[in-house]
């Protein structure tokens, strides 16, 4: 019924009936045993969401419960609410359980470090109209559930080899770089597309405390390369999952790299 995913890239699922109502899927474990069942838990779970100290939270409105597992060993506890079919993990790692279909508010559990400790406060917020959630509420899964590192590559062709030689020059960008993220910006170079692949990086800037615009051809006289007239840009996007800040993903929002053609006389 539900699913979302874990900071270790696991999946979940919440099961409204049949069998074991919670079930985790790890893609990286061995072929055979990447299902595991979290036997203990009741009927009827919907929504299910995970926090960012290793516990799940699977809403399982058939039961007026919502269950907390130790996304580890599997071991559970089964919290008392009302009947909550939507569940959500915000930024401060509050548990939010939603009601389907009822104009009430929405009960909020408090996490204590162990399986069994928490605080429930009842009826927080607004009464909430005809509501109906129960893993589409992203809250703080948009910084665990995603991997904290992205690139863009693109292959920029130099001058004419028979005339000209090519002199890359300067990475032109604009940039977003909330705190706890950065961009890095890396090439490659060589005279056919080919030989692309076999070379090593060399890193031109990281941004911050870099910016725009990059100098390539220091870059590459620094490390002792030759320019050539292909250039592989690769641009990372990093971003910590330990920020704190809710926009957490750098963004390049221009990008261009110029050149210059040596005209060859002889």
């Amino acid at each position: 019924y539900g699913i979302t995913v874990d900071f270790n890239q696991r999946i979940w699922t919440g099961g409204w009936g049949g069998g074991d109502h919670v079930k985790r899927y790890d893609p990286m474990a061995a072929s055979g045993s990447r299902w595991a069942s979290v036997t203990t838990s009741p009927s009827g779970c919907n929504g299910i969401g995970a926090d960012a100290d290793g516990f799940v939270w699977a809403a399982c409105q058939g039961s007026s419960v919502i269950t907390r597992v130790n996304a580890e060993t599997l071991e559970s506890v089964n919290i008392p609410v009302r009947a909550s079919r939507g569940v959500g993990i915000d930024a401060d790692g509050k548990i939010w359980a939603i009601t389907r279909n009822t104009n009430e508010a929405a009960d909020v559990i408090r996490p204590g470090p162990t399986l069994a400790e928490y605080t429930i406060d009842s009826s927080v917020g607004p009464v909430l109209q005809d509501k109906y959630t129960y893993s589409d509420m992203t809250g703080l899964q948009l910084r665990l559930a995603t991997n904290p590192r992205g690139f863009y590559r693109h292959v920029f062709e130099g001058c004419e080899a028979e005339t000209d030689t090519t002199v890359w020059g300067d990475i032109q960008f604009e940039a977003e770089t909330p705190p706890g993220t950065t961009v890095v910006f890396r090439v490659k170079t060589a005279n056919t597309r080919e030989e692309l692949d076999a070379l090593d990086w060399t890193t031109v800037g990281t941004v911050p405390p870099d910016t725009s615009p990059l100098d390539i051809a220091a870059a590459l006289s620094g490390a002792g390369i030759t320019a050539g007239r292909f250039l592989l840009l690769e641009v990372q996007l990093r971003a910590e999952r330990t920020s704190s800040t809710e926009i957490i993903t750098p963004r390049v929002l221009g990008l261009n790299v110029t050149r210059t053609c040596m005209p060859e006389f002889g």
